[in-house]
């Protein structure tokens, strides 16, 4: 009833999924092309916070920086910031702001709870322009201080979860997963992207056979299906994190021999 992932170039989401589970999706069957615009999506928010959670240096592969910004409350719908940067001055006098000499300087973040502090030059929370910070409001804006103008930007290092492919297409079942792929979202964790979505498509048209069609037996032959599936899908963060751990414990002795 599941099949591995295959070799095939340009296959598209959907594609996958097919070869994966052997159901069929139709605009009007159990999935549908309605699910799978859905699972894609949530499979893409799951596979990163599961990676991060195993291992937090993974973080950096689903980076996406900011455009050089010179407003406050650029929003991070994730909530999670790994980096804000803050042009200074530059220049060796205060009207030289075109030298080369200028250049960003990492922003500290400080609670939102100290916003007036920050501006404040008599605060220990005062933030200049050698010592810039930034806030992250409640409802994920950051607000950096001192506040960015025209010649003084700032960007924002975050964590994006996409919802569109390279291509700026918004994802859904037709998106090509092999040439195109998926924006801030490396080529090497589609096979979990594909399994997520496998078993999503599996539980419901498990439940489809379970409570609509009322074939219990069919529905435990494919619940059985769904437990390996979930087991292999577990298996394979646990297994790209211990190759991980391999390969930086292999660059740790080459450098070592190096040297």
């Amino acid at each position: 009833m599941s099949k591995g992932v295959t070799d095939s170039i340009n296959m598209t989401y959907k594609e996958y999924i097919l070869s994966k589970t052997s159901l069929r999706i139709q605009p009007t069957s159990v999935p549908n092309d309605s699910d799978l615009k859905h699972f894609i999506t949530l499979g893409v928010r799951e596979v990163i916070s599961n990676s991060i959670r195993l291992n937090p240096q993974t973080a950096t592969l689903f980076e996406s920086v900011s455009d050089e910004l010179n407003i406050n409350g650029f929003k991070v719908d994730s909530g999670i910031v790994y980096k804000v940067v803050r042009e200074d001055r530059g220049g060796s006098s205060e009207n030289d702001i075109t030298s080369p000499l200028q250049r960003y300087r990492i922003c500290t973040q400080v609670d939102s709870a100290f916003e007036g502090e920050v501006q404040d030059k008599d605060s220990l929370y005062y933030r200049d322009e050698q010592f810039p910070g930034y806030i992250l409001t409640q409802d994920n804006k950051v607000f950096v201080y001192p506040e960015p103008t025209s010649t003084q930007n700032y960007k924002v290092y975050y964590l994006n979860f996409p919802e569109y492919d390279n291509n700026g297409s918004i994802l859904s079942g037709s998106t090509d997963l092999d040439t195109t792929g998926i924006q801030n979202f490396p080529k090497s964790y589609t096979p979990h992207l594909v399994m997520h979505g496998a078993i999503e498509c599996m539980k419901k048209y498990y439940h489809h056979i379970l409570y609509e069609l009322e074939d219990v037996e069919l529905g435990t032959a494919y619940l059985n299906t769904i437990r390996i599936m979930d087991r292999d899908y577990e298996q394979m963060f646990i297994d790209r994190q211990l190759l991980q751990a391999q390969q930086r414990q292999q660059d740790r002795r080459r450098r070592r021999r190096e040297n």
